[in-house]
């Protein structure tokens, strides 16, 4: 499961951060790291970009196309 497949209010734990070495590096200077719990915030459709929060205090957006390759967990 990837972060795109996450709705609105649901909160999951980093699993794999991608393949891609640019966005695995755009993610580790973000301050995710694998283990890491995040929700999601707000979704914009048309495959646009999603809202998350990690941690209290960090609020970001990913576009679609990073977050689908961040595989995550479901936290229940």
């Amino acid at each position: 499961m990837t972060i795109t497949d996450l709705k609105t209010g649901q909160k999951a734990t980093l699993l794999n951060l991608g393949s891609d070495s640019s966005i695995h590096l755009k993610l580790l200077s973000l301050g995710l790291l694998p283990g890491d719990q995040i929700s999601i915030l707000n979704r914009v459709p048309f495959k646009g970009p999603i809202s998350i929060k990690h941690g209290k205090t960090n609020y970001f957006a990913l576009r679609h196309k990073e977050a689908s390759s961040i595989e995550v967990e479901i936290v229940k």
